[in-house]
C-alpha cells in the first residue's frame, strides 16, 4: 500500500480524535450511569454500551478473554483496553545455551496499549527503544530429538515447574541440537524437528525433519484489522475486573486439520470448533461439556501433540474463536508445556513415557458393561443378572453405581445391611452365572 493510499484510508475510516473526545465528554455529562456501567463486569454482553449483542452471536463464552471483541465505539473501547493489561512477547534474544537448553530474554509489551485508531486496517504492534516493556524468560529444552519443552516466566529467572504429572525422565543422552542464527531468526534443529524462532514480531515456526511445517506458535492474531484482538501472542494477560492472570499460547490450525484429546468429553471426537474448559465438575449427565476427567494433552493430524504441565484451570479454543488457531489460556503466572512431533502413535509413546503408563486392564473389563442409576438391592441386582443370561445378552460387568451404600451418595464404602444383606454370597452367585 502506498503512502497516499494509507493516508486516504486513515482520512476516510479512522475515528476523529476530537470527535471521540467530545463523545466521551458528553457521555460523562449526560449519561454518567451508562459510562460507569461500561467499566463494570458484564459477563453476558459482548459490548457494554452500544450494540448489546450477546457473545453467543460470535461464538464467544463468558471467559474474561472472550470479552475483547471489535473496538466498535469509543465507549466500548475504553473498558476493553484500560481494564486489561498484557505482557505479550514481541521480541526475543538468546542469552545463553547450556547443552540442549536455550535461554532467551523476552521483551513483553502491553499490546492493548499499542492498538492505535489510525491503524484500524492492519494489525501491527509498533515498538521502539522508548516503548515500555517487561522482561520475561523463555526457556526451550530438547529432551529428545522429537520433543521440546517450552517454559515462560516473568523476570530473569526460569521457572522449574515440578508437578506430579511428570513421573519419568525421557531424556535421550544422544540427542544433539544445532543452533544457527541469521539476522531475522534463530534456528534450533535436530534430525526430527526444527524451530525457527523469530527475533522480532515473535513467533515460532515448527517443522519436522523433512521440512514440513507442523504449526506456528506464539504469534499474534491472524486477523488483519487493528481494531480487533481475537487471539493473543505468547505471554500473560491480567484482567482487572475478574482479577485473574492468564498465560496465553496458540497453535496455527490448518483447513482440514483435526485435533483429538483433552480428556473425557461427550461431544465429537474431533475438537475443532469447540471451546473446552479443563476443570473437573460434577457431570450430571453426559450431554454437556461438564466432565470428570480433564487431561491437558492433545494431538493434531498435522503431526504434533502438546502436553501442558499444569494443574491450573485451562481453556482451549480449538478454532472456535479465531478459526485459524488453537488458543490456550492457563490461569497461572507461568507457562510450561511439552511439544511432541511425529506420528500419533509415536506422540502417544513419548507422552505416556513422560507422564506414566497404566497397567493393562483385566480381560473382563473389555466386555459389555450394563449399568443404570442405580441398582437398589441385592435381589434386584441378581434378578437383572439372571435375566441377561436367560435372554442370551452378552454382559461381563454390572455397574452398581451409588445406591449400595446405606445412604445414596454417602460413599462410606459399606454395603447397606438391609438392602445388601450378604455381598459375598451375591458375588458368588454372579460369578457362577
Amino acid at each position: 500500500m502506498s503512502e497516499s493510499e494509507r493516508d486516504e484510508y486513515i482520512h476516510n475510516f479512522a475515528p476523529d480524535r476530537v470527535q471521540v473526545g467530545m463523545l466521551l465528554l458528553k457521555g460523562l455529562l449526560f449519561h454518567p450511569r451508562l459510562m460507569l456501567r461500561a467499566f463494570r463486569k458484564q459477563p453476558g454482553l459482548e459490548d457494554h454500551l452500544s450494540e448489546y449483542a450477546p457473545r453467543v452471536s460470535y461464538g464467544r463464552t463468558d471467559h474474561p478473554l472472550d470479552g475483547h471483541g471489535p473496538l466498535s465505539s469509543p465507549l466500548t473501547a475504553l473498558p476493553k483496553t484500560l481494564l486489561r493489561k498484557s505482557k505479550s512477547v514481541l521480541c526475543v534474544s538468546l542469552e545463553e545455551q547450556q547443552d540442549r537448553r536455550f535461554v532467551f530474554r523476552a521483551k513483553a509489551y502491553n499490546i492493548f496499549g499499542l492498538m492505535k485508531p489510525d491503524e484500524f486496517y492492519r494489525h501491527v504492534y509498533t515498538v521502539d527503544d522508548n516503548t515500555p516493556f517487561h522482561v520475561c524468560t523463555l526457556v526451550i529444552d530438547f529432551p529428545r530429538d522429537d520433543v521440546y519443552r517450552l517454559r515462560l516466566s516473568e523476570g530473569t529467572s526460569p521457572v522449574d515447574d515440578l508437578t506430579p504429572m511428570v513421573c519419568s525422565d525421557i531424556e535421550d543422552p544422544d540427542c544433539r541440537v544445532e543452533l544457527q542464527e541469521v539476522d531475522t531468526h534463530y534456528c534450533l534443529s535436530t534430525p526430527r524437528i526444527q524451530l525457527r524462532i523469530h527475533k522480532l514480531d515473535f513467533r515460532i515456526e515448527v517443522f519436522d525433519g523433512d521440512g514440513k511445517k507442523l504449526t506456528q506458535t506464539g504469534g499474534r492474531t491472524d486477523n488483519g484489522f487493528g481494531v480487533v484482538c481475537d487471539a493473543y501472542p505468547l505471554g500473560f494477560i491480567k484482567d482487572r475486573r475478574h482479577k485473574h492472570r492468564y498465560a496465553t499460547e496458540s497453535f496455527s490450525l490448518d483447513h482440514g486439520e483435526a485435533i483429538y484429546g483433552l480428556g473425557e468429553h461427550f461431544g465429537p471426537v474431533n475438537k475443532v470448533g469447540q471451546t473446552i474448559r479443563l476443570w473437573i465438575a460434577e457431570g450430571v449427565g453426559n450431554t454437556t461439556g461438564r466432565s470428570y476427567k480433564a487431561v491437558p494433552f492433545f494431538v493434531s493430524t498435522r503431526g504434533y501433540g502438546a502436553y501442558f504441565n499444569h494443574t491450573h484451570p485451562m481453556t482451549f479454543w480449538v478454532g472456535s474463536k479465531e478459526f485459524s488457531k488453537t488458543e490456550v489460556a492457563v490461569e497461572s503466572d507461568h507457562l510450561d508445556y511439552f511439544f511432541f512431533a511425529g506420528e500419533i502413535k509415536d506422540i502417544l509413546a513419548n507422552y505416556t513415557a513422560l507422564t506414566g503408563r497404566s497397567e493393562i486392564a483385566p480381560r473382563f473389563s473389555f466386555g459389555t458393561w450394563v449399568s443404570r442409576m442405580s441398582y437398589k438391592s441385592q435381589s434386584e441386582m441378581l434378578e437383572v443378572a439372571q435375566r441377561l443370561r436367560d435372554e442370551g445378552f452378552p454382559a461381563d460387568v454390572i455397574h452398581l453405581d451409588d445406591d449400595w451404600f446405606e445412604e445414596a451418595w454417602l460413599c462410606d464404602w459399606e454395603f447397606s445391611e438391609e438392602r445388601f444383606p450378604d455381598p459375598a454370597e451375591m458375588c458368588r452367585q454372579l460369578h457362577a452365572m
